[in-house]
Formats: structure tokens, sequence, C-alpha cells
């Protein structure tokens, strides 16, 4: 029952490929959950502009290190038309950290019958979006997702659905 030291503080330890670590003793902090930040956005958007916009999804967290990691979890429902086409309208998608753009634009939509009239040619799809960031900062940063009409017509938190913006900081 001895202790182990392995080099002197501020060396770098390098370990080989294919190694596998196992904890059996009480160390800990290793991928920890830090905090926990969650909001909800239930009132409905819409846009018929193909420049992107906020869909009331906005939420700040401080990560309390720099090597902190922030895992961002998204739930929201959209729809989008298109009345000039056998087509329901796709919808743009964009996650911003501050404002830069970290993930996207993607764009989302789900098909439809042709045999629906033109006005009512609309889709929905609920969205899951999950991306693991790396703000190097302990300042506030703000994370949002943004739409867009890349047809005619786009709603975000459509309806009466309401979108949810979950941000994890993990330890680094």
């Amino acid at each position: 029952n001895g202790t182990v030291s392995l080099g002197d503080s501020g060396d770098t330890i390098t370990v080989p490929s294919g190694v596998t670590f196992t904890n059996s003793g009480t160390a800990t902090g290793f991928g920890k959950m830090l905090q926990i930040v969650s909001m909800t956005a239930s009132s409905e958007v819409n846009t018929t502009n193909t420049t992107y916009a906020d869909t009331g999804l906005t939420l700040a967290i401080t990560p309390t290190s720099t090597s902190s990691k922030v895992f961002i979890m998204i739930q929201c429902k959209t729809t989008g038309a298109d009345n000039s086409s056998d087509r329901g309208g796709k919808v743009g998608l964009q996650i911003l950290r501050d404002s830069t753009i970290i993930y996207g634009p993607i764009a989302t939509a789900m098909y439809v019958n042709s045999s629906v009239s033109n006005e009512n040619r609309q889709s929905q799809n609920w969205n899951q979006l999950h991306y693991l960031d790396s703000p190097s900062t302990t300042s506030a940063v703000t994370y949002k997702l943004q739409y867009n009409a890349r047809d005619n017509q786009a709603w975000a938190n459509a309806d009466g659905e309401p979108g949810i913006l979950t941000l994890m900081e993990i330890a680094g």
C-alpha cells in the first residue's frame, strides 16, 4: 500500500494508443458534469426571409474552466411551406456561440403528398440537434438556435410545441 508518483509538477506523461485506465478507487473529475442550464421557448415564430432569425432558444452559460466542454442539446419543431411545388418547404437551422456559427447551416424538411393543395403543402419536423463545443473561456457565452425559410415560409416552435435548449458543462 504505497504511493506511486509519475513525474513532477509540470511534467507531461504520454500514454500510448490502446492503453486503458481503470479507476477502482476514489479519483473523480474525469468528464464530470459541472453544471446544467435549460430553457424553453413556447412562442411560435414565423419568417418568409432567407436571412437567419432567432427562434427564441437563447441561453448563456459561464464555464468554470477554459478546458471545459459545453454539450448542447436542442429540440425544436419546425414547419416549412413551399406553395409552388409538390413538396414541403425547407427550413434552415444553425447554432451560434455568441455571434459565431458553430454548427450548420443545415436544411431540414419532410415531403408531403402531391395531392395536397398548394397553400397547405407544409412539412413538419422534430429537430434534435447535439453539438459538443470547446469555448475555451471562463467568461459567459451565449448559445442560440437560428432558422430561416429556404423556400416560401418557415416556422419554429411550431404548432405550440415548445423548443428546448439545454447546455451541460463537462470537465475537460
